[in-house]
């Protein structure tokens, strides 16, 4: 995106936030906004152990490198939570996202869905807090019927490049994911 995310953050009075943002571009955008934000990837969290209230990863936690690279994660998150922090998973859901999930983004290589991340939390010192899903800026009970009809919408745009304003619509419209996990003591 294009900062989007951390201006609502602010907005809703949240200062005391870092973002982490490889982007060159995007990270100067949010520089120049007042945002406060460094370069870099996750994990490592650059923090000491238990010292953050919540870890947000927008449209990241699909870039790890499977799940392996997904369960380090998880581990660095509970390791920087202060305990009962959470962490908070919004991504693509491969279950209606499909082949779309890997052509829109060749650094896609963990498949995500709520089961999954689900398990992962267990496995790594979280209970899960909530699962929801989301399609565009609806939660359910219309995130999911929206996602089918877009996919019926624009099957046609399979085939589409990755570039184009069609596919950037379609997989903006497809169901994404929204887990938090709460760290255990």
């Amino acid at each position: 995106g294009a900062g989007e995310l951390a201006d609502e953050i602010r907005a809703a009075g949240f200062t005391n936030y870092t973002a982490v943002e490889p982007n060159t571009r995007i990270r100067e955008r949010l520089a120049a906004r007042g945002h406060n934000v460094r370069d870099g990837l996750v994990p490592p969290i650059d923090t000491p152990d238990a010292s953050l209230d919540a870890i947000l990863v927008s449209h990241v936690f699909e870039h790890f490198d499977g799940v392996r690279g997904a369960m380090g994660f998880l581990h660095e998150a509970r390791r920087a939570l202060k305990p009962g922090g959470v962490v908070v998973i919004a991504s693509p859901d491969y279950l209606h996202w499909g082949a779309t999930f890997f052509h829109g983004d060749y650094t896609h290589s963990n498949i995500v869905t709520v089961r999954r991340v689900a398990q992962m939390f267990r496995d790594s010192g979280f209970e899960t807090a909530r699962a929801t899903h989301t399609s565009g800026p609806f939660a359910e009970p219309l995130a999911t019927p929206l996602s089918l009809a877009v996919r019926a919408a624009f099957f046609w745009a399979q085939g589409q490049d990755n570039r184009s304003r069609w596919f950037k619509l379609k997989t903006t419209f497809l169901r994404s994911v929204l887990v938090v996990g709460r760290r255990t003591a």
